[in-house]
């Protein structure tokens, strides 16, 4: 199953990542490290809460998301210029509507701009 990819920048709560974002199919705009196929949810589109540059900004927002009852987890990058990247993502949807759903409710939840991505 190929790496997920951000469609979009990510939020303003959180730094912003290079417009090089990682691909699987352009090995030389990054590398993608996923956490354990268990970890991360099915289903076609997740939504992306946030990307940060330090670890722990990622996992304290993982954790916080977690205590409010959404399936959070990170995946772990490196862009072109070898800066390392912690993006924060929440569950795993067959469909945009329920991606966008999850969306809206996050919204309300965390002060983030939560964006649906395709994980294929």
């Amino acid at each position: 199953r190929p790496a997920p990819q951000p469609a979009k920048p990510a939020p303003k709560t959180a730094a912003t990542p290079p417009a090089t974002a990682p691909s699987a199919t352009a090995p030389s705009t990054g590398v993608l490290t996923a956490p354990s196929p268990s970890a991360v949810p099915d289903g076609r589109y997740t939504v992306q809460v946030g990307s940060f540059q330090q670890a722990d900004n990622a996992q304290g927002l993982v954790r916080r998301l977690r205590g409010l009852g959404f399936n959070a987890y990170a995946l772990d990058w490196t862009d072109a210029e070898q800066r390392s990247w912690h993006v924060v993502r929440v569950g795993g949807y067959a469909d945009t509507a329920a991606a966008r759903q999850a969306a809206a409710s996050l919204k309300d939840k965390v002060e983030a701009q939560p964006i649906v991505v395709s994980t294929r």
